[in-house]
């Protein structure tokens, strides 16, 4: 199982979904947290939008990855996928799990906050994050 799962970041850091896809039919976790090499500590979805392949995180989802899943620094997946600019990879997150957008690292930054501070995240990105924190907010959507 740890071969699997070790060949399953490898795909996804490298944006193979075609491997990703082989690799979850054969039994690998998605929700596997690497103890190896530059992976550790870190989830597949989390390689998947950092490689800004919205074919791989889509895939990741469909089997059941755990997108609120962090990393030792409080990262998420969308924590990522801000700091790549990746507009679609937030966008699909978004839709998937609304609440991600509160979720704060342990520095105490959301992904809105990230984007915010950062001149190089697009205002889209962070309009879609101020939209959704404020969807979120309005529905008492909280966890």
């Amino acid at each position: 199982m740890e071969k699997l799962c070790s060949k399953l970041f490898v795909a996804c850091n490298e944006g193979d979904v075609d491997e990703t896809l082989s690799l979850l039919k054969m039994g690998a976790d998605p929700n596997h947290v690497s103890s190896r090499g530059g992976f550790v500590g870190n989830f597949p979805v989390h390689a998947a939008a950092r490689s800004k392949s919205l074919g791989c995180v889509v895939a990741l989802c469909e089997n059941m990855a755990r997108l609120d899943l962090r990393r030792k620094d409080g990262w998420t997946a969308l924590h990522n996928a801000v700091m790549r600019r990746d507009y679609e990879i937030v966008h699909y997150l978004l839709e998937q799990q609304p609440t991600l957008v509160l979720l704060k690292d342990k520095n105490g930054q959301s992904p809105l906050d990230l984007a915010s501070s950062k001149s190089s995240v697009s205002d889209d990105i962070v309009e879609l994050l101020k939209d959704k924190r404020r969807w979120c907010i309005e529905n008492e959507d909280v966890s």
